[in-house]
């Protein structure tokens, strides 16, 4: 306890010591960087300016050694009504993104092949039958020739129904057939359009991946005149890659529990053998490969680029080095999958990845030259940082001249001494720091929220949790609603003092059950935690006359009746509260699901959700992190940046993009949770999810919302004190009365040298 103390003591003279030396440089807190003093008038009047959105397909910073001359998002695949089969393949090559599409439909087949070129254009064929064939025909799979602006088609003929041959088609870059061989392949037929790869080579050779009839995965390569000249079985995932200007490389991946590691071969006509690259024999190359790989391509016979989960590596084997040419975060990425990458003639990569909105082709060309971006630093907690990561690469691709770097690296004191002396980051996520009692180092937010249009769009009740009096200085994105039911008969309100008296009267009943716990389980830390909501709601003290209850009788009766809270219930689907084992349960509602299950449970028992005990009466608790704030003395250029980013977060797609909230703070994002779990419904009727009552349900949650009240701490440093001794409590190293007596000394103490 001494030395917590003496933290907490030191702590409070750091930050003291650092706002005297802050004022003696003549910079305050309160004044902004060009020395401007910020009233009240000028705070409210003070014009808020945003950065200007870029388009973002075409737009990338040059951040590193690579930058984006094209990222567009893909449209998703559309099935014809009617068809009754479908096939479609994406993959990079030398002349772009190519999209195969075939669909088999009742009056024949219909295909349609789409080209999307480095630059972004888009070529499209469409056909009542096979590209150039005779409705007799069944295509079966198209591929690029490595170095050349042209396509390779493999056909198979059929007869009575029966493949009986297979034909090469060579076709010019707008899909015109120019030439054509017929081959001996008849183990493809063990194969789906799914399984085989195609690709040419500059000499004119064909490379072919398929399943051959004993279920092997087969290579092969075949000449002109349509003879297979060499051909091999593996085991391993094989794909074809193009390099070296006119090259094809076999591509093997053997799957590792930290991703996956490459291989490249190259066969060897003369010798009827496969050979293994440099690049990926090398070990020092190899060593290289560790850690999770997404997904590998040759540049050349001494050059792999190579994606990792934070960016784009290459990797030389004559060289011996390993180098990050693209991070994924600078431009605005978060990307979970990798399906398919091609280094092209011109030095520029090609690569189509997945992220939660879908496929996206990414071009990339060497950086001529590097440019700064202009940044802020956003410091998180890092149990958050995940989530903020994802919000920062949403507005990096939105705002490529622009960067939010997200770090957990900063410690509480370390944070406080920065931000105490004028400095540090711009953004605080202050679950690090504390946020009410630190009101001098935040930025007023009234006039962004105003601006913004912000105050109107969210609800009211989500605007509080930010709010230090009646100023905004931080934003919160979402909540959930944690309330106490009740079953009838019960209260109809309560205050601290009513709740302990109708504990009393249960007569050894626990204080609560819990509908998410499914064993009994000591819960005195919930139920000491019930007797608070911050500084200024609490049984515990009375900040206006500097008074607390311990030390008294009236803190040796909430010890008594904690002893009650040892043995806490399950709920049961309500028996608990119907056979007065408890006295009300515990009820968290964190999606529109809760809330309909809350409504039935309350038709259907009688029950009551009548909230929390407060000073004031029963109250529903809204439950939020802590708010994200901006630090006062940042700059102009840097509270611009801040402002547009919180304005993207705050924005409907920010909220809906790139976070998974309980309810998010906007009121038309609550409506469009509704309609989005009564889809889900419909959708998954087996799941057996309760039906919505969308009248009943909406009126059920607006009511918890609008009688309820955010959830507050008490100030940091009080919270640490009431954390220490209530745990030495309930861990045994201390007793009711040494508890009662630490935390007279130690919060009188606190409530002295606050005022």
């Amino acid at each position: 306890m001494k030395a917590a103390k003496e933290k907490r003591i030191c702590k409070f003279w750091i930050l003291v010591i650092s706002l005297l030396l802050c004022a003696c440089n003549g910079k305050s807190v309160s004044e902004d960087n060009q020395g401007q003093t910020k009233s009240e008038d000028t705070k409210e009047s003070q014009e808020i300016h945003f950065l200007e959105e870029v388009d973002i397909i075409r737009e990338d910073n040059t951040l590193d050694e690579m930058y984006a001359v094209l990222n567009l998002p893909l449209k998703s695949m559309q099935i014809p009504e009617g068809a009754n089969w479908a096939y479609g393949k994406n993959y990079a090559c030398e002349t772009g993104c190519v999209r195969v599409r075939k669909y088999r439909m009742a009056s024949g087949n219909w295909s349609e092949v789409s080209i999307i070129t480095p630059e972004g254009e888009e070529k499209v064929w469409k056909s009542n039958a096979d590209i150039d064939s005779s409705n007799n025909q069944d295509y079966l799979r198209i591929g690029t020739i490595s170095g050349k602006n042209g396509y390779i088609a493999l056909e198979a003929y059929e007869q009575n129904g029966i493949r009986c041959n297979y034909q090469i088609s060579i076709l010019d870059e707008n899909f015109k057939k120019i030439n054509y061989v017929s081959a001996e392949l008849s183990n493809v037929t063990k194969s789906s359009p799914d399984d085989i790869e195609i690709m040419g080579d500059v000499n004119g050779n064909v490379h072919l991946i398929y399943y051959g009839s004993d279920s092997l995965r087969k290579y092969a390569v075949i000449s002109q005149d349509g003879k297979v000249i060499l051909e091999g079985a593996g085991e391993k995932e094989l794909s074809l890659c193009s390099y070296a200007k006119g090259e094809v490389a076999l591509r093997e991946a053997k799957a590792l529990k930290t991703g996956k590691e490459y291989r490249f071969f190259k066969a060897d006509l003369e010798t009827g053998t496969l050979k293994e690259l440099a690049v990926s024999k090398d070990e020092s190359v190899r060593n290289k490969m560790a850690g999770f790989v997404l997904y590998a391509t040759l540049v050349n016979e001494y050059r792999m680029a190579l994606c990792k989960s934070d960016g784009l590596y290459l990797c030389d084997s004559r060289e011996g080095k390993s180098k990050l040419i693209y991070k994924w975060s600078n431009h605005g990425m978060i990307i979970p999958t990798i399906k398919g990458m091609t280094a092209m003639s011109d030095d520029r990569i090609g690569i189509l990845y997945e992220d939660s909105n879908g496929l996206n082709y990414l071009v990339l060309q060497t950086t001529s030259e590097k440019k700064e971006t202009n940044s802020i630093t956003f410091a998180v907690s890092s149990d958050k940082k995940e989530s903020y990561l994802l919000a920062a690469a949403y507005f990096n691709k939105r705002y490529p001249a622009y960067n939010v770097n997200v770090t957990d690296e900063w410690d509480e004191i370390s944070l406080l001494t920065k931000l105490g002396a004028g400095d540090g980051p711009v953004l605080i996520d202050t679950a690090l720091t504390g946020f009410e009692d630190l009101e001098k180092l935040w930025q007023p937010l009234d006039g962004f929220m105003e601006q913004t249009g912000l105050t109107e769009e969210l609800l009211p009740e989500a605007l509080s949790f930010g709010k230090i009096g009646n100023t905004q200085y931080g934003i919160v994105r979402s909540f959930y609603i944690r309330t106490l039911v009740v079953s009838e008969p019960g209260p109809d309100n309560w205050d601290y003092e009513s709740f302990l008296k109708a504990l009393e009267e249960k007569q050894g009943a626990a204080p609560f059950c819990y509908w998410y716990f499914d064993r009994t389980g000591d819960r005195r830390e919930a139920f000491f935690d019930v007797l608070s909501n911050g500084i200024n709601d609490s049984y515990f003290l009375n900040l206006e006359e500097s008074s607390t209850i311990f030390g008294t009788t009236a803190f040796d009766r909430v010890i008594k009746l904690s002893e009650s809270a040892k043995k806490c219930q399950p709920a049961e689907n309500g028996k608990a509260l119907s056979n007065g084992k408890a006295l009300c349960e515990v009820v968290d509602l964190r999606g529109i699901q809760n809330v309909v299950e809350l409504r039935l449970r309350m038709e259907t028992n009688g029950d009551r959700a009548i909230g929390y005990p407060t000073k004031d009466g029963a109250k529903h608790f809204l439950v939020a992190d802590p708010p994200i704030a901006m630090r006062a003395t940042a700059t102009d250029e840097e509270k611009e940046i801040a402002y547009t980013f919180l304005k993207l977060l705050l924005s409907k797609d920010g909220l809906t993009s790139t976070y998974g909230g309980s309810f998010y703070v906007r009121k038309d994002t609550l409506d469009e949770q509704f309609a989005n779990y009564e889809l889900t419904v419909k959708a998954n009727e087996s799941l057996n999810l309760p039906p919505l009552d969308r009248e009943r349900d909406e009126s059920l949650l607006h009511a918890l919302i609008s009688g309820g009240t955010p959830k507050k701490s008490f100030p940091s440093s009080l919270q640490k004190v009431f954390d220490e001794e209530f745990g030495d409590y309930l861990s045994g190293r201390i007793d009711g009365n040494a508890l009662s007596e630490h935390l007279k000394s130690r919060v009188t103490l606190y409530l002295q040298e606050s005022k």
